[in-house]
């Protein structure tokens, strides 16, 4: 576990940081909620499946360079952060994971979820809504890809807010979560607007 000490950086210096990096708007977008106290903990990492020898040193040498990118910025961020799976091939599978929070405290509790497999503790550690944490992997879970009609989902779409659900809603409460990811869109929008812009032409 790391934790690096910093003066503390103001909130828009967070976000300049953040915004600048050569990561995916994904892996921006986690970190920007984190520093804006949207979210206790995030996780972040990638995965490929190795096609060919060629193959294995190419996501070798790509994800060496970002997972440098991500310590380097989390460092800078004075966050508390984890590598809790180091660099490497798995059975053909190339990757890594870090989990991130914004105090070591936090830290520990959401090592300790994952370590456990427990879902729900890890679910809201991770911000997402009790609703939907409650729904995940049983029949309440709503897939609104398949669900929703085609038009309601061009409209979702339209709307710019798909980006920003970054979790499997519920049945029962769909509607109110879905409320809950057009606030972080419009948070997004208005203190991040360069990324706010990346994630929509994204999704477009």
């Amino acid at each position: 576990m790391n934790s690096f000490e910093t003066p503390e950086k103001t909130e828009q210096e967070k976000l300049q940081l953040i915004e600048d990096a050569k990561l995916g708007e994904g892996k921006k977008l986690d970190l920007a909620l984190l520093a804006l106290g949207e979210k206790p903990a995030a996780q972040l990492g990638n995965y490929d499946v190795i096609e060919s020898d060629e193959h294995r040193e190419q996501l070798l040498n790509e994800f060496s360079e970002e997972v440098e990118t991500i310590r380097t910025l989390l460092d800078s961020l004075g966050c508390a952060y984890d590598l809790l799976k180091e660099l490497r091939d798995r059975d053909g599978i190339m990757g890594y994971s870090f989990l991130v929070a914004r105090d070591q405290a936090t830290l520990s509790e959401v090592v300790e979820a994952d370590t456990k497999g427990d879902d729900k503790t890890f679910g809201i550690l991770m911000g997402y809504p009790k609703t939907a944490i409650d729904a995940y992997q049983t029949e309440n879970a709503f897939d609104y890809s398949l669900e929703l009609s085609k038009e309601e989902l061009q409209n979702l779409e339209s709307e710019g807010v798909l980006p920003f659900l970054e979790f499997m809603p519920s049945k029962q409460h769909w509607e109110e979560e879905l409320a809950s990811a057009r606030r972080i869109r419009d948070v997004v929008k208005e203190k991040i607007p360069r990324l706010y812009e990346e994630l929509e032409r994204k999704s477009k």
